[in-house]
């Protein structure tokens, strides 16, 4: 079987997310935008599984908010972009 080089594009939901990790990053501050920011905007989303399967273990979105801030912090607010994304989160978006 031959191989290929083609990846599919990242599902809505995971797009959503992606743009929502971006403009996360910027409000607080954030020069990077890393999987941290990803997971929350991921959670966040009501419509989105991986929000579901996080409500049901119990992680609200509220809390990942303020631990990613006690953890990283806050700053002057910036604009962001994909550019900005972490290697991982580079990986994940592509995954």
């Amino acid at each position: 079987m031959k191989k290929t080089n083609y990846t599919p594009p990242p599902s809505p939901h995971a797009e959503l997310a992606l743009n929502d990790a971006i403009r996360l990053a910027g409000r607080l501050g954030h020069t990077y935008v890393g999987t941290e920011h990803f997971l929350h905007a991921l959670c966040a989303n009501p419509d989105c599984t991986t929000a579901q399967l996080l409500h049901n273990a119990g992680v609200r979105e509220s809390q990942l908010l303020e631990e990613l801030i006690r953890k990283v912090g806050t700053g002057t607010p910036t604009n962001p972009n994909i550019s900005a994304a972490t290697p991982a989160l580079r990986r994940l978006a592509r995954a």
